[in-house]
């Protein structure tokens, strides 16, 4: 990646990325804070609920799941404003996304998907079935401690105390690879992305942007107070774009 000339400019891929990971996995408030901060460098909090007008419960909340995720992170910056002709401070928190690690951290959450249906796959594959000749109830290793005849140790129907067989039909014989390929397949077009990302080498200041004001940016844009969660949510076509 270092031998790729440095990119200044955030590129569509990576920003495909964002709207692709946000509205498979998130929910609508997470979408449009990820929406906000795929379009600027840096926002600070007082901007993002200007914008989104959500309460401030709301938007902290997705905040922090966000960063708990790794998708996004937060600096700190010492401001001063009037109030009442006296010079005041105080602490403004800014957002922003760290390519780097929000791609770092969609590879992590995929190699964890695939562990997890491996694991689950092959509990699955390793539990044996026992069948009824009698009334056809089938039975799993887990019923054994309900099944078993006490007297004589074998395994019998709950329902007709027919002694059960194994039931080789059902023995799960599904192979845990196949599952996988199936989730590369419905993550194809992440899977592209990534790898495009892959060659991509952002500046510095992409990576980590300095802390600024967008309230230009927004009154350019002739941003109004009806924008809502949902408005943003519901901006799918983007991704295409």
């Amino acid at each position: 990646m270092s031998d790729q000339p440095v990119i200044r400019e955030i590129p569509l891929t990576l920003k495909k990325l964002v709207r692709l990971i946000a509205r498979g996995y998130y929910q609508p408030t997470q979408i449009a804070v990820l929406d906000v901060l795929s379009m600027y460098p840096c926002v600070k909090e007082e901007d993002l609920l200007d914008v989104l007008k959500f309460d401030q419960k709301q938007l902290r909340q997705a905040l922090v799941f966000l960063k708990k995720d790794k998708l996004i992170k937060s600096l700190q910056k010492m401001e001063t404003f009037d109030s009442d002709q006296v010079e005041k401070q105080h602490m403004a928190h800014y957002y922003y996304i760290n390519y780097k690690q929000f791609v770092n951290a969609v590879k992590y959450k995929l190699d964890q998907m695939r562990k997890k249906i491996e694991m689950e796959e092959k509990k699955f594959q390793n539990r044996t079935s026992y069948q009824c000749p009698g009334c056809q109830s089938t039975f799993s290793d887990l019923d054994v401690d309900r099944i078993i005849d006490h007297v004589d140790g074998s395994l019998k129907c709950l329902h007709c105390k027919t002694e059960l067989q194994e039931d080789k039909q059902t023995v799960k014989n599904v192979d845990s690879r196949a599952i996988i390929v199936k989730l590369n397949l419905q993550m194809k077009p992440i899977m592209e992305l990534l790898k495009e990302a892959e060659t991509i080498n952002l500046a510095p200041e992409l990576l980590e942007p300095e802390a600024q004001s967008i309230q230009k940016h927004l009154h350019a844009k002739g941003f109004k107070s009806s924008n809502s969660k949902e408005q943003w949510a519901s901006r799918k076509a983007v991704i295409c774009m």
